[in-house]
């Protein structure tokens, strides 16, 4: 019995004292517990994963041991918009471009409004009329902006002068001038008057000299020039007429032309072109006469930035319209004139009303004036609407 009791101590003993390992431990880790690389034993737990959440291009993943789980999420894409791209809404990634708006025209009633998303930009627009009648009984009147007017009239006294005087569109006067008239020869035969870059010409002469005078608002002469002989009615066709010179070297309209006899010099200038009186005449005399559009289809270009073609009347004289530069034809009416800085116009198809039109030949409002003609003043947005008794009345279109 004695001899048991000293085996089971020393078998105690050795369990006790463990396997006798010197251990070289390796740290737990998420799957496996502390252990010994030498004899396997281990002590403690493992440490179990630490996952994050799975995302919307990645699986849930174990911040500590790079371990991933599953699939991830995958995106909840949101289309895209006028203004955003496809956009996930759970991460927030972007792809592809913002479709853009798709703003339709503005109206009298509306700015451009979007037609997908309804944002608007602008304003409507106005049409309204306006007074001028202070202009009324003047043998000339113009429009030189959206505030400034001119009425020339005979001076009572002197049938050679004309009084020239400036008015903004409330009527206050605000230059006068007084210009004679009077042929080179000292006779009274007749004048043509035209506006250029910040002012007027005047021209007065017969069929064998024209004297031309520039001046500028403040009633200053800017240039004279004397055209006489061959440079100047060499441009003559065979019914003593010259016709539309045009596509000079500058952005202008000109036109050289003769009525009943009597000579004129007109100029139709585009005030946004930027040349002296002396760059026009130059440019004008050198350029010729001979518009290189068809003639049997049409009568008369008028260039137009606005839409980068021409105003155009049919050579029959029975429809106005437009065509691009190539002479393609863009749209006819029984009446059209030229485009507002802005981009609209009025155009007729049956000389009794007038719709307001775009650049892009879309219809803004039907039948807003009536009428049996129609003219713009360049630089302006003011029209001219004639009606059949003869009167006129000045809208603007903003």
């Amino acid at each position: 019995m004695k001899k048991i009791t000293i085996l089971l101590t020393i078998f105690m003993a050795i369990v006790l004292s463990g396997c006798g390992c010197k251990h070289e431990w390796e740290e737990a880790t998420c799957d496996k517990a502390k252990t010994c690389k030498l004899c396997g034993e281990t002590e403690g737990e493992q440490l179990g994963h630490l996952w994050s959440e799975a995302s919307c291009e990645n699986p849930r993943k174990c911040t500590r041991c790079g371990k991933t789980d599953g699939e991830a999420l995958g995106h909840k894409w949101e289309d895209a918009t006028c203004t955003e791209p496809k956009t996930c809404s759970v991460c927030g990634k972007t792809e592809g471009e913002a479709l853009g708006h798709d703003f339709a025209p503005a109206t009298l009633d509306a700015p451009e409004t979007c037609r997908v998303c309804g944002e608007t930009e602008g304003e409507p627009i106005t049409f309204r009329s306006v007074d001028l009648s202070f202009l009324e009984g003047a043998v000339f009147d113009y429009i030189i902006n959206d505030n400034l007017c001119v009425a020339v009239t005979r001076r009572e006294d002197n049938p050679t002068c004309l009084n020239v005087t400036f008015y903004d569109f409330d009527g206050n006067k605000v230059n006068e001038q007084t210009l004679d008239i009077k042929n080179p020869d000292g006779s009274w035969n007749g004048y043509c008057w035209s506006f250029v870059n910040d002012g007027y010409l005047l021209a007065t002469g017969n069929e064998s000299k024209v004297d031309i005078t520039i001046y500028n608002y403040n009633g200053e002469p800017v240039l004279e020039k004397r055209l006489e002989g061959s440079d100047f009615f060499d441009n003559f066709d065979n019914k003593n007429r010259v016709i539309q010179l045009d596509r000079v070297s500058f952005d202008g309209i000109n036109r050289v032309y003769s009525i009943a006899d009597k000579t004129y010099f007109g100029v139709d200038f585009n005030n946004r072109c930027e040349c002296s009186p002396e760059e026009y005449f130059t440019a004008a005399l050198k350029h010729g006469v001979n518009p290189d559009y068809d003639t049997s289809k049409w009568s008369s270009h008028v260039y137009d930035e606005t839409i980068n073609g021409y105003l155009v009347e049919t050579a029959d004289g029975s429809f106005w319209g437009y065509v691009d530069l190539g002479d393609n034809e863009i749209k006819l009416f029984k009446d059209a004139t030229t485009f507002t800085s802005s981009g609209y116009t009025l155009v007729s198809n049956d000389c009794k009303t007038y719709d307001l039109i775009d650049t892009d030949m879309n219809v803004i409002a039907e039948n807003v004036v009536e009428g049996i003609g129609v003219s713009h003043f360049l630089n302006s947005d003011v029209f001219r609407v004639y009606s059949e008794d003869g009167s006129y009345a000045f809208y603007v279109i903003h």
